[in-house]
């Protein structure tokens, strides 16, 4: 996949890009103009979810089938968080999200680090549509650790970009941001912020923090956001239900499917989901105290907001049936 694109980037037009097969990604490598590619076994169409299982009874343990099969070379460096998550089942080919869907949208914002972006849609089935990204850090979809001199923005220019991925402009998919908005300008349900957006100031004039933070400044310029719930433990039970697999009637016969469908235009969700670990103990602390319940603090903004929004529990509301909302207080109305 292609790197991040900066702010001043993203409004440049580029071209569609070329089809990648199901279960393949591609990385560029401009400096020595070459490019890697990753060929998964999902790109056979006859590697089916029932082969893929039965490879696993067969493989001498979880982490050796994960590093074989699904190419996972983080598998044993710790527990996994997402152990539910399979890229057969949950990542899927893009497409124009109808306009009527109901969206949803989290916010990380961060003091030292880019702030991180993701959207979803529900469809009339109650499906989750992981559609939309945006992540500005050169370790973008790549592996690697997060560059301590990575370019920081405003948030008046986040919003800024916000603003032209939610509009009209885009008519294409890509890593980066990009979803074909079907020439309309999104509206979206519902809104998540991290607490943290209001701990982080927007200024500090003379070592002293200005009045205004993060979380103000976004609303200010438009962005109104409900507070992310931070229940680390509910949060991870409820993305990792809605990950694994069932069995649904389609027109073409019986298949497995999950209600959490990621687009494979967003690697960095992706990289996330296969590399987020609990953090493994050492022989001396596995005999001093249980494994942890709180997740290893790195690369994970992304599983951070899938966990807010998920938190929400996003629905389907239909445009043409108008839903109420009970009074806060007897004779108050909306």
């Amino acid at each position: 996949m292609s790197e991040q694109p900066t702010l001043e980037e993203v409004r440049k037009p580029i071209g569609k890009l070329p089809e990648i097969p199901k279960g393949c990604d591609q990385w560029y490598e401009e400096e020595h103009g070459y490019s890697i590619c990753r060929i998964h076994y999902s790109a056979d169409p006859s590697k089916t979810p029932a082969w893929a299982e039965a490879q696993k009874k067969k493989s001498p343990s979880e982490n050796t089938f994960k590093r074989e099969f699904e190419i996972d070379h983080y598998a044993g460096s710790g527990a996994v968080m997402y152990p539910e998550f399979s890229r057969a089942i949950n990542v899927c080919k893009p497409f124009p999200i109808p306009h009527e869907w109901t969206r949803y949208f989290g916010c990380d914002p961060h003091k030292r680090r880019p702030h991180a972006f993701l959207w979803v849609a529900v469809g009339p089935d109650g499906d989750h549509w992981y559609y939309r990204e945006y992540w500005p850090s050169r370790v973008y979809g790549k592996k690697g650790d997060t560059p301590e001199d990575d370019k920081l923005y405003k948030v008046d220019e986040y919003v800024q970009a916000l603003k032209y991925m939610e509009g009209p402009e885009i008519a294409h998919f890509s890593a980066g941001g990009f979803a074909d908005n079907g020439g309309l300008t999104e509206k979206i349900r519902l809104r998540v912020m991290d607490t943290h957006g209001k701990a982080i100031f927007t200024t500090t004039t003379a070592g002293k923090d200005e009045p205004e933070t993060f979380w103000q400044r976004y609303e200010d310029l438009g962005i109104r956001c409900t507070e992310a719930i931070k229940d680390i433990g509910s949060g991870r039970d409820t993305v990792g239900m809605r990950l694994r697999a069932r069995n649904v009637m389609l027109s073409e016969g019986p298949a497995e499917q999950s209600v959490i469908h990621i687009f494979d235009t967003l690697p960095e969700l992706i990289h996330e989901m296969r590399t987020g670990r609990f953090p493994a103990l050492t022989p001396s602390q596995a005999e001093r105290m249980d494994p942890t319940e709180k997740e290893l603090q790195k690369r994970k903004h992304m599983l951070d907001l899938i966990r807010y929004i998920e938190m929400e529990d996003p629905k389907f509301l239909s445009s043409t049936k108008p839903y109420s909302v009970a009074p806060v207080e007897k004779g108050i109305s909306y």
